[in-house]
């Protein structure tokens, strides 16, 4: 696990995996070898695996603690989803790093979902009885309302994805009362909130922003927890240019 202290704010990741993942060729169909071994040279070791040919990824959460509130950012891939390989995580990793946080289920407030690709809501629920239930069950969830709809509307389509996803991670949590649907302005309180999201489509949804109030106002510090999607943007500007092939998610 690791920690980051902004004033009277700590941000703690929980790694569900970690380390080389995909090939490029494997992940851009329209990837130039000639143009990603120029700009692969540049990348430091945590983005790209030289030995094995393969971009380092990274399935997390964030664990935020504030001075009023306990909020999970996003759940990573869950248990009991179904996902067929390579997203077919084992569970343990994720629960043990939940746990080393010192945390119970019952303690979490709020949990964000920045979007709802299967690697980002698939702790939001749990099977139980033959049922899908939250697992967090005094927490509020926070989603973009534009995002949740687009879904919403997807899943009814019969799309593939979404699949499963928005019956299994967020319809059980509207039906408990935990759903809480927010614009691009939302403000939970003065330490955490959504700036306006930069993205052009429903399926991208905001960033979160964390902003350390105990710091003096002439040095507040903040920061933006810059992942997934435009992490991804970036390593495609770098390795060529390439579109995710249509009709799959392979999380991000």
């Amino acid at each position: 696990m690791q920690t980051l202290k902004i004033g009277d704010v700590t941000i703690t990741s929980i790694i569900e995996r970690d380390g080389p993942w995909r090939r490029p060729e494997d992940m851009f169909p329209a990837y130039d070898p000639e143009v990603g071994r120029r700009h692969i040279a540049k990348l430091d070791p945590f983005v790209f695996d030289v030995a094995s040919g393969r971009m380092v990824i990274t399935y997390q959460t964030f664990i935020v603690h504030t001075p009023k509130r306990t909020i999970l950012v996003d759940t990573c891939t869950g248990e009991d989803k179904g996902y067929p390989p390579p997203m077919d995580f084992p569970k343990q990793p994720w629960l043990d790093g939940f746990r080393a946080g010192g945390l119970r289920f019952e303690d979490i407030d709020y949990v964000f979902c920045t979007h709802l690709h299967i690697d980002h809501c698939g702790w939001n629920t749990l099977l139980r009885n033959g049922r899908w239930v939250p697992t967090f069950p005094k927490a509020k969830y926070v989603f973009h309302k534009l995002e949740f709809a687009a879904w919403e509307e997807a899943t009814k389509r019969g799309d593939n994805p979404p699949g499963n996803v928005w019956r299994f991670n967020c319809e059980p949590v509207v039906a408990a009362g935990q759903a809480l649907l927010v614009d691009d302005d939302f403000q939970l309180d003065d330490t955490l909130g959504s700036p306006p999201r930069r993205a052009t489509r429903p399926a991208i949804a905001a960033l979160i922003s964390v902003r350390a109030v105990s710091v003096p106002s002439s040095s507040a510090t903040s920061c933006t927890m810059r992942y997934s999607v435009e992490s991804l943007i970036g390593l495609r500007s770098l390795i060529g240019t390439a579109i995710k092939r249509p009709g799959r998610d392979d999380g991000f």
